[in-house]
């Protein structure tokens, strides 16, 4: 059984972000041929990113499932990190944290942990969240708390509201895992498909 599903949802005018972010992952998981599956899920913004997201997390067979968006970066250690992470016994959810940047400056931090609720500033962080879908998490889990199909932006968070009931185990990562290069520029309806 593979041990880690990565779920990636794009659009086909972002082709240059997916096509740079696949690449990296292909690069890490030489290593790890038989334990890592990296799924894509691209249209021309006829489906919502919940269906999407949903799709992909059936179409799934990691024992893990984690999602990336393609405008972030991961760590260049990031699958090595949750699959030593994920083989700690009873967790069913990684607690992790990042870098974020605007328009490529002021480099921000943030953090996502079991019990946390959306804040700025706490923890020593600039923004704190709960479990979300950039987490790793069991895929039982997941499926259970599962996407709303209709949601075409907000539904990172009604999952997150669903998901972080279910779980009941943390392991920390303490290394920073990924960037998010978030872009004012960058309409909402181009990255999540929106008409």
């Amino acid at each position: 059984m593979v041990k880690l599903s990565i779920l990636i949802c794009s659009v086909t005018e972002r082709a240059q972000f997916l096509d740079m972010l696949l690449d990296e992952f292909e690069r890490q998981c030489k290593e790890y041929p038989d334990d890592v599956e990296v799924l894509v899920k691209v249209d021309n913004k006829v489906l919502t990113i919940g269906h999407k997201r949903q799709m992909l997390l059936e179409e799934s067979n990691g024992e893990w499932i984690v999602y990336f968006d393609d405008d972030d970066w991961p760590a260049p250690n990031y699958v090595k990190l949750i699959l030593q992470a994920i083989s700690n016994e009873g967790v069913d959810c990684i607690g992790i944290w990042g870098r974020m940047t605007t328009n490529g400056a002021r480099p921000q931090t943030w953090c996502h942990r079991l019990g946390y609720e959306v804040a700025n500033r706490k923890h020593g962080y600039d923004y704190i969240r709960p479990i979300l879908h950039f987490n790793p998490v069991k895929r039982d889990k997941a499926l259970q708390a599962g996407f709303n199909k209709e949601m075409r932006f907000g539904e990172d968070m009604d999952y997150a509201g669903r998901l972080n009931k279910l779980l009941t185990k943390e392991y920390f990562i303490k290394e920073p895992l990924f960037h998010y290069r978030y872009s004012t520029q960058l309409k909402h309806n181009q990255k999540y498909g929106i008409r």
